[in-house]
């Protein structure tokens, strides 16, 4: 990237934006990570595109995030939606939909009865990939993982505490085990995605809905 480099800048007027337990916890002050003063709440949102205008020349920027009527991105930031049956409540939702197999937000009953389940189905051998929810349930993770296996941590659902974490490198080196912290995924898996659900008329759970006002 020279300095004579200009980048576009997509100017989108927001339909719909998605609220989950991100940003939740930045709201109460229980996010484990930084989180700068007044900073925009929102990380997915859904809208039309309106102009496309130069930007500056330099990687990064200021901007937060997308609850907001307008914001300005760039193009690699944005995935093209086709005409579907979905509104724009659900499409927004759709960049944060996570599969959790906890199902509640602490340590219970369920993650047990799970993990035994697992290794009935699996004949004792137990399962290739988990989407783990939080540090709370690691250990349940651990145990019902596969040898060789994956477990990707996606989230912060489930509160840890120190005196009850298990030996997570040990567990992790007797089975081989790769554990890997997941932020976001990329945009090409966010078009598979989207082609994924459209192709099978999925639908895409939103509890409820709010006006952009303080009502």
């Amino acid at each position: 990237m020279t300095s004579q480099t200009v980048l576009r800048l997509l100017v989108i007027k927001v339909r719909s934006v998605a609220l989950n337990f991100r940003n939740t916890a930045i709201s109460t002050g229980k996010y484990p990570f930084p989180v700068k003063n007044n900073v925009v709440p929102g990380s997915n949102a859904i809208g039309h595109i309106i102009s496309i205008r130069k930007g500056n020349n330099r990687l990064g920027g200021l901007i937060d995030s997308v609850l907001r009527e307008y914001v300005a991105v760039l193009p690699a930031a944005v995935v093209n939606l086709p005409d579907s049956y979905l509104s724009y409540s659900q499409w927004a939702s759709v960049v944060s939909n996570t599969v959790l197999y906890l199902g509640t937000e602490r340590i219970s009953i369920t993650g047990i009865v799970l993990i035994e389940e697992v290794q009935k189905i699996t004949h004792g051998s137990g399962v290739d990939y988990i989407v783990e929810n939080g540090g709370g349930t690691i250990k349940q993770s651990l145990e019902a993982v596969a040898y060789d296996g994956n477990i990707a941590v996606i989230g912060f659902l489930s509160p840890s505490f120190q005196h009850s974490m298990p030996d997570v490198a040990g567990l992790a080196l007797a089975k081989g085990v790769i554990v890997r912290g997941i932020m976001i995924g990329s945009k090409q898996l966010l078009e598979d995605a989207v082609r994924f659900i459209c192709a099978r008329n999925m639908p895409v759970p939103v509890e409820k809905t709010f006006k952009f006002s303080r009502d």
